[in-house]
């Protein structure tokens, strides 16, 4: 719209199915009832828009999260930290209202399920504001093999000057692994993902209280400490392959997932059973309904039973939860979970 600065006027706009892909990744269906008014050769675009349907899928990792939501900050500034547009736009003022009337499904790989909230764009053309929140209903990070069930999750927009995302993530899952003294346990692992793109943090807090180092070595080994390096020699070749060609396996979980239309499907080469025998193991999850969820676990290389879970959630503090492993146990249990603010 280069050149274009009318002097007075009005103009509307209604619509319903329109579908929009923006940014990358994003698919959205929308309604969108919308008003330019011109005046004095100024203009000022306000109304709502409210987004029926929604899909965010991109292939994001936690080894690339970081330079990307870095990129995109640099992206609405340059280097001097003005306005990459320079004074294009800046005749037309925004003032819209974003909702989301259906849950926002999100599948970047990193993190699996949905989102809602509302969003207002202020602001002109030339120096857009966001502000608002997305809230995460529910979902699960992926990480080092891991699924951590996401207990808070949230993409808020404070910054008055510019649109600057700020994140606040939390995930809980529970690994069975070895400590310091060779002996099986179970470890709660908590992480923690916050801040905005130039001030980002990720941390990693367990129960019993463990070293960040010592709970990457459990995540990425299965076991603590020296026992993470001890545990290496008793690697067979295949799984040492699968532990070295960590982006090689990434691809291929990524490619099954795609053509089986698997939630999840994730080589784990350092899994530690119940029984404290180190084995190769492959997961698959399935979202069976909005409140029930499929994982079957099976060994590869070693004799280690299959075990199948079931879980079906009764409200987002209670799950029961249904397992079997092998062909003769079975258990079913009542999961509880709150938080302590």
């Amino acid at each position: 719209m280069a050149g274009f600065n009318p002097e007075s006027g009005t103009l509307t706009w209604k619509a319903e199915g329109v579908p929009i892909s923006f940014p990358e990744g994003l698919e959205t269906v929308n309604r969108a009832d919308l008003s330019l008014r011109f005046s004095d050769g100024r203009g000022l675009l306000r109304g709502t828009v409210s987004m029926d349907e929604g899909t965010y899928k991109r292939d994001v990792d936690i080894d690339n999260l970081i330079a990307l939501i870095s990129e995109a900050g640099e992206s609405w500034l340059n280097d001097e930290g003005e306005e990459s547009d320079g004074i294009k736009g800046q005749w037309l003022g925004l003032d819209i209202g974003m909702e989301t009337v259906a849950p926002l499904l999100v599948d970047i790989k990193l993190m699996r399920g949905t989102a809602t909230g509302s969003l207002h764009l202020r602001g002109s053309a030339a120096q857009p504001v966001l502000s608002g929140r997305l809230e995460i209903l529910e979902g699960s990070i992926e990480y080092r093999g891991h699924s951590f069930e996401v207990t808070n999750g949230s993409v808020g927009f404070f910054n008055s000057k510019r649109i600057e995302p700020n994140f606040d993530f939390e995930g809980r899952t529970e690994v069975t692994g070895f400590d310091r003294e060779g002996q099986v346990r179970d470890y709660t692992v908590e992480l923690l993902a916050v801040g905005v793109p130039d001030k980002f943090r990720l941390d990693l807090v367990s129960s019993p209280a463990l070293s960040e180092g010592d709970i990457v070595s459990l995540l990425t080994w299965g076991a603590v400490g020296e026992q993470g390096f001890a545990s290496r020699s008793g690697l067979s070749a295949a799984e040492a392959t699968l532990l070295l060609t960590r982006e090689l396996r990434g691809k291929l979980e990524t490619e099954v997932e795609r053509v089986t239309g698997f939630d999840r499907f994730v080589i784990n080469p350092a899994a530690v059973s119940s029984t404290g025998k180190r084995t190769t193991r492959i997961q698959v999850d399935k979202k069976l309904s909005e409140k029930v969820y499929l994982t079957y676990s099976t060994p590869i290389l070693t004799d280690e039973e299959q075990e199948v879970v079931v879980k079906y959630r009764i409200s987002n503090t209670f799950s029961l939860v249904g397992e079997q492993r092998g062909e003769e146990d079975y258990g079913l249990d009542l999961d509880f979970q709150f938080e302590i603010p």
